[in-house]
């Protein structure tokens, strides 16, 4: 059967799979509800599960015996800590947490995969294998993880994707070199003498000067770098302070690096 007829036959059962799992998200490394989910459904399809305990809530399933390149076949099982404001029936059930980046999508998109493989039969050269990744959105995360207990092991080529809501949905966007980044977190901590806001020289104002520091690394990366060069520094996170009028005596900022080219983390 063509991959497009089982498809149309198929498609409101793949939506009724992402909507579970848009419904019960977990955050990165306690995702055991959405694990249990997934491995249920791939047990249903004919696969054996692969895991071990340093994989944690992930695991891999394998398709196929031939002889020729095994290519794996990656998505990303954790949701962000972020509130869903959605009006929707099949909105967020975990309070503060939601698939807001949309792996909940990949999961499905793989699941469907799957669920074809097996059910049409395909015969494949060599071997897939599905492989479900634990918090992507936690650095170092569990990309590492699942290498070190040997998720990779005899793998030849790694495909994975992200679901971009302005694309149309009847194109894959492809280009030549890189196209997802690499990220690096950055964690900042400034410490000073605090003091009342009437009376700031006789203190040391953080908060202006984290302001400034934001501004200056950001400067600083357009000076250093090739105008080609896509890098992207962003804070998602600051704390400090506790009321309106006293100076705080610590500034916690927290953000995340971007680049496209490897060969520039250590630059940055």
């Amino acid at each position: 059967m063509l991959i497009k007829h089982w498809v149309e036959e198929n498609f409101q059962r793949i939506v009724d799979i992402r909507r579970w799992l848009h419904q019960y998200p977990e955050v990165g490394f306690d995702e055991y509800e959405t694990s249990k989910y997934c491995q249920k459904l791939m047990k249903e399809f004919g696969y054996e599960i692969l895991t071990n305990d340093k994989m944690q809530t992930g695991f891999i399933c394998d398709y196929g015996i031939g002889n020729g390149p095994t290519l794996a076949i990656r998505c990303d099982l954790d949701a962000l800590p972020i509130h869903e404001i959605n009006k929707i029936d099949y909105k967020s059930k975990n309070s503060g947490v939601s698939h807001a980046c949309g792996h909940d999508s990949h999961m499905a998109n793989v699941l469907g995969l799957a669920a074809y493989i097996q059910e049409t039969n395909q015969e494949i050269p060599g071997r897939l294998r599905f492989l479900f990744q634990p918090a992507e959105e936690i650095a170092p995360g569990g990309a590492v993880v699942m290498i070190e207990a040997g998720a990779i092991d005899g793998v030849d080529h790694i495909l994975g994707g992200h679901i971009l809501p302005s694309l149309n949905p009847e194109k894959i966007g492809i280009r030549h070199g890189s196209m997802a980044a690499a990220v690096e977190q950055i964690n900042i901590n400034l410490t000073g003498p605090g003091g009342h806001t009437s009376r700031p020289l006789e203190s040391v104002d953080l908060i202006w000067a984290q302001s400034h520091l934001i501004i200056s690394l950001e400067e600083s990366i357009r000076h250093h770098l090739n105008e080609w060069d896509r890098v992207v520094l962003a804070f998602g996170k600051i704390e400090g302070g506790h009321t309106c009028n006293v100076l705080p005596d610590s500034i916690r900022m927290e953000g995340t690096l971007r680049f496209l080219n490897a060969e520039l983390k250590n630059k940055l």
